[in-house]
């Protein structure tokens, strides 16, 4: 009996050992992700401070800018991809501006006006006249404009392989320059893109 006693106060003493060690553990395991969390908080309040409008303590003005004007293009860039996803399927209509149908011009003018830029309503050939010449980098940049032929057709750059337009015979589509295009682009233009500062001031 006295050896039995033994033995259970003994595994007592182990179990409420273990117990004692798990719940330290766990208290520790509980402090330690409260600092992490604290930490993580105040790396993404610090993180969203730079980059509100003013403050420059955590970072240079100039690159403050930079990255927002990259964060801005990008809004831009989705938002227009959206105008022209949300079109593609529409009729082809000789003067179009609305989802009745588009002309290839038409198209071009309600996409960025969708997305609150001001783009004169004009033919190919005025768009070509009036707008500066694309980069050899930004002629493959989606948003840039590529003419043909003639210049009675635009449409917009999706890549280096593709562009958006409304096509007489489908009206809103995705061509490639693979065949038929491919032979009759005579170049590119960018429509200007609003900067930062400026539709802040809006």
């Amino acid at each position: 009996m006295r050896q039995a006693y033994r033995l259970v106060v003994c595994l007592l003493a182990v179990f409420g050992t273990l117990a004692f060690v798990g719940q330290a553990e766990a208290q520790d395991r509980l402090r330690i992700s409260g600092r992490q969390l604290a930490f993580n908080r105040e790396r993404s309040t610090e993180f969203s401070r730079s980059f509100s409008p003013g403050n420059n303590s955590n970072m240079p003005t100039r690159n403050n800018i930079a990255h927002r004007e990259r964060e801005f293009k990008a809004q831009l860039e989705a938002s227009l991809y959206g105008a022209i996803r949300d079109r593609l399927g529409a009729p082809y209509r000789s003067g179009g501006t609305d989802d009745r149908g588009y002309d290839c011009s038409g198209f071009v003018w309600r996409v960025f006006q969708e997305v609150g830029i001001d783009l004169t309503r004009a033919s190919a050939r005025s768009l070509w006249n009036s707008l500066p010449k694309a980069t050899a980098d930004e002629e493959s940049e989606f948003g840039t404009l590529v003419f043909f032929e003639g210049l009675t057709h635009v449409g917009i750059v999706r890549d280096g392989y593709s562009f958006y337009h409304s096509s007489t015979s489908q009206g809103v589509i995705r061509s490639f320059y693979t065949g038929y295009w491919g032979g009759k682009v005579i170049g590119y233009r960018r429509v200007p893109l609003p900067r930062i500062r400026e539709a802040n001031r809006r």
